[in-house]
């Protein structure tokens, strides 16, 4: 009877290190399948990118190329105005938004005032936590002092 219950440990034991074995196994299998999955998306990804770097790199040069045409017609034009003794026309005056060259934006100067205003009506809403209203109001601006800057120098004026 004792060697009977020692031997039904002992398979007790072997049956137990087996389960353990089988649930580590699928749980490795889980991680592998896990990490391939992540592996495959990360390459998908990585190839949208690449296709869109592509892309834009292609509009660039297309860009690149009208930019030059137009600056070879503008050059040809300047200079034909030259040859017939013709004044060249005034530039308008400009201002240039923007802190890096690629994203500069040249405006005339009364759209960067309007730009400038906007922005600064823009800072005042989020200083103020205020959104605007949908027919025109800024919510408390029956007070001057919480009026956006550029409601104020309409009313000045």
């Amino acid at each position: 009877m004792a060697v009977e219950r020692e031997q039904s440990l002992e398979r007790d034991q072997v049956q137990l290190g087996l389960d353990w074995q089988r649930r580590c196994d699928d749980v490795e299998r889980d991680q592998i399948q896990k990490s391939e999955a992540l592996i495959q998306g990360l390459t998908m990804a990585k190839s949208q990118v690449a296709a869109k770097l592509q892309e834009t790199e292609r509009a660039l040069r297309e860009q690149e190329v009208v930019l030059k045409a137009v600056t070879l017609e503008r050059d040809q034009a300047v200079q034909a105005l030259k040859m017939h003794g013709l004044p060249r026309p005034e530039a308008q005056e400009c201002s240039v938004l923007g802190t890096q060259s690629a994203h500069a934006v040249i405006l005339p100067l009364p759209d960067v005032r309007l730009v400038k205003m906007q922005e600064a009506d823009l800072r005042f809403m989020w200083t103020f936590g205020q959104q605007p209203q949908p027919f025109g109001g800024w919510g408390v601006s029956s007070r001057r002092s919480y009026m956006p800057p550029s409601r104020r120098e309409q009313e000045d004026s």
